[in-house]
């Protein structure tokens, strides 16, 4: 892992549990957003250092609103750099994906487990980060859940080996003494930290 970050870092998801957690998030000095996350801080006014997307289905549908981004870091995986265009392009920060099964403490390197989640949380332990506090991450979604914007976009389900990976992501953590909070009552994520 890399070199010990002191400070707290959020990782804001897009699970509608995301909005319990705003009077944090308005105090909070360093914020990730995955995926639509980004667009509801934007809409008050919370600002992000990073966006981490890891679906060329979600760059295709935000195209529009991802352009209005311009004050963040866009993280993502260099197979979708072309889905970009050059306007977004400096804005990029780019992780070789090595498939869906796995976990890379490697800088640059990661493993998207079919979860935005996963990649944040590989990056972060590859940053150091030795605080982390995680809102609006609900693996898997419960029964009529729907994302912060009031969609249902695929996937709705979660695959057994992304409990897994987040699984071994937090026992990495919880090995390398990083102290996690989870803002979200209801987030599958307690459950899997009872179990390290």
């Amino acid at each position: 892992m890399g070199s010990k970050q002191t400070a707290t870092l959020l990782i804001a998801g897009s699970a509608p549990s995301l909005a319990e957690a705003v009077p944090v998030m308005e105090s909070a000095t360093n914020i990730w957003a995955l995926n639509d996350a980004a667009f509801f801080l934007k809409d008050r006014a919370i600002s992000f250092d990073r966006l981490f997307i890891s679906d060329r289905r979600f760059i295709r549908d935000r195209m529009e609103r991802l352009l209005q981004l311009d004050t963040c870091d866009i993280a993502t995986f260099t197979q979708l750099q072309p889905e970009f265009p050059e306007a977004l392009r400096p804005q990029l920060r780019l992780w070789e994906s090595l498939g869906r099964r796995g976990v890379s403490l490697m800088p640059g390197r990661v493993y998207h487990g079919c979860s935005v989640f996963n990649f944040a949380f590989q990056v972060a332990l590859q940053e150091g980060w030795q605080r982390i506090q995680i809102a609006g991450v609900d693996l898997p979604p419960p029964p009529g859940y729907t994302r912060i914007d009031g969609s249902q976009h695929l996937p709705e389900y979660v695959y057994p080996y992304q409990l897994e990976t987040t699984a071994k992501l937090l026992r990495l953590a919880s090995d390398a003494k990083v102290e996690i909070d989870i803002l979200s009552p209801c987030s599958n994520l307690h459950g899997l930290m009872e179990l390290l």
